[in-house]
């Protein structure tokens, strides 16, 4: 996109820093009130953020799109939903029909349909009871302000693995917490706020939408045409012309009427007011003038970014579904001989920096209009791990342990991509910027993070009260900010959010309900069971 210059008489309404969903959503809503005069500013080359879109060869000769950033949908994603039913956008469900296979670090494999695995009894009771805690606890802390929660000053002292510690007995039921945690945050549960994460959690819906490809779980639906669909119509929405990349905000100066944006092309852009919808760990790189409360600061440099990667492999035929698979892998597994193995033969010294399989999770990548594929997830300590390696061989040891895992015909793709978020300029890392332990109550969460500064507001996925972290938190915090700067500039035509705007609750199917699950029912029967027998006993004795 080319650009043209500014000269330094023109004030924009409005100037949003960002192409991503988020930024794009408030630009969108801005342009279609038609009272304003905006901009977008992109440091990157590209637009979309945190999605990804790459074409790769397929089979017979023919390519697709498949996406190395955010992909899914759900049915209680609704701010998403919204503007690709605006858009015209379909989606399609997730493959999930046939065998799932699950590889713990204890060393077993397990094979099972449906959701649930076949782990041993107490295992499964296990899980079960960690996931009723965490969702009854989740509950309780409000989705636009934890520090509203009764236990938030305890609870924002511990840190996720503290409650697994306290709660979990067995390793199985460990490993499977662990890496949904892994996968969702892109970073391990010792590093994060438990506050945070069961804010997270509420935000969902719970801890299994999270994880699931159920009915409003994360993984339910995909976009047809992968989420460069969505992007682009965003980027037609608010005009091609006003959107401008290659341009990295360095600084930012406000004074009484206006805020002037200085690039680091040398590019000059003066504006009533901007609206940041960059992940909060860039906002440090950018010097403003006069600068941000000490509190955002802090909380900002108490944000970091997740660690994610994302790979794609196409090829001929579906062969896991022609064997009865339903491409679905979930992976705790270490390091196992055989990749071992073939580090020795390639010459590479793993010197014990490496202790995971590279594969987390795996998901039949299927299109819409049938071309095969697999995508699959590394994220917190196990993307940390790999991204040191060459990449023909963690792309050869990942198409060995899919071997492994779904048949032969995985380590013989057609094309394949990955996509390290760690190393992509501007972004530094994927999903979501996480909150580590007495960040939120030290230095005022969300009440901070969501405040604007003068003629400064922010968006962003990790600013939403409803799915953050997803496609559909980012567009919703966008237009959170674009009505925030309307009412701003024209408050006869634009009322301020009321409480209820400005306090969302989760809608209809994303609040958790309190309920015990049957494993654990049976295990608390049991053991009153087992008292009163072992009292009649004692009896009659």
């Amino acid at each position: 996109m080319s650009i043209a210059s500014s000269r330094d008489d023109d004030v924009l309404d409005v100037l949003v820093v960002g192409a991503g969903i988020s930024g794009l959503s408030a630009a969108r809503k801005l342009v279609s009130s038609r009272v304003c005069q905006i901009a977008v500013v992109e440091a990157k080359d590209r637009i979309g953020g945190r999605t990804e879109t790459v074409r790769l060869e397929a089979k017979d000769g023919k390519a697709g799109v498949w996406d190395l950033g955010g992909q899914w949908v759900c049915r209680t994603q609704t701010d998403v939903l919204e503007l690709l039913a605006e858009f015209g956008i379909e989606t399609y469900k997730q493959h999930t029909d046939g065998i799932n296979v699950l590889l713990l670090n204890v060393g077993d494999k397990f094979l099972f349909n449906g959701v649930t695995p076949p782990l041993p009894w107490l295992s499964l009771i296990d899980t079960e009871n960690c996931i009723r805690k965490i969702d009854q606890a989740a509950a309780t802390v409000p989705v636009d302000d934890p520090l509203k929660c009764r236990d938030a000053y305890d609870w924002d002292r511990m840190t996720l693995e503290d409650f697994f510690r306290l709660h979990i007995w067995t390793e199985p039921a460990a490993e499977l917490h662990a890496l949904v945690a892994r996968l969702a945050m892109g970073t391990e549960p010792s590093r994060m706020s438990l506050l945070y994460y069961l804010h997270f959690c509420n935000a969902a819906g719970g801890l299994l939408k999270l994880a699931e490809t159920t009915e409003g779980s994360a993984q339910e639906w995909k976009i047809k045409g992968s989420t460069a669909s969505l992007v682009q119509c965003l980027v037609d929405a608010v005009g091609r012309d006003r959107v401008f990349c290659d341009l990295p905000v360095t600084h930012i100066t406000q004074t009484d009427d206006v805020v002037t944006v200085q690039t680091l092309a040398g590019q000059t852009f003066r504006a009533k007011k901007i609206i940041l919808a960059i992940p909060p760990q860039q906002i440090s790189r950018i010097t403003i003038d006069p600068p941000l409360p000490t509190r955002y600061q802090y909380l900002s440099q108490h944000m970091p970014v997740g660690h994610l990667s994302k790979f794609v492999a196409t090829y001929t035929t579906p062969f896991w579904r022609n064997r009865g698979y339903s491409g679905n892998v979930s992976s705790s597994s270490a390091l196992s001989d055989r990749v071992k193995q073939m580090a020795v033969a390639e010459g590479i010294s793993l010197d014990g920096c490496i202790t995971y399989s590279p594969v987390c999770c795996v998901w039949d990548a299927t299109t819409h209009d049938g071309l095969p594929a697999l995508v699959g997830l590394q994220g917190g300590k196990v993307a940390t791990q790999w991204s040191c390696q060459p990449l023909e061989f963690h792309k050869k040891v990942i198409l060995k342990e899919l071997k492994y895992l779904l048949g032969d015909e995985a380590d013989d793709p057609v094309d394949f991509a990955l996509r390290d978020w760690s190393t992509v300029p501007w972004n530094g890392g994927c999903p979501i910027s996480y909150l580590t332990p007495g960040a939120m109550t030290g230095f005022g969460g969300y009440k901070t993070l969501r405040k604007p500064w003068h003629h400064i507001h922010f968006a962003g996925t990790e600013l939403a009260t409803v799915w953050c972290g997803y496609m559909s938190g980012a567009v919703q915090s966008g237009h959170r900010a674009a009505a925030e700067v309307l009412h701003n500039l024209r408050p006869d035509q634009f009322p301020a959010l009321g409480d209820s705007e400005s306090s969302e609750e989760p809608k209809e199917g994303h609040k958790p309900k309190k309920q015990i699950s049957l494993l654990y029912f049976l295990l608390v029967a049991g053991t009153l069971a087992l008292g009163l027998y072992a009292s009649q006993r004692f009896r009659s004795l």
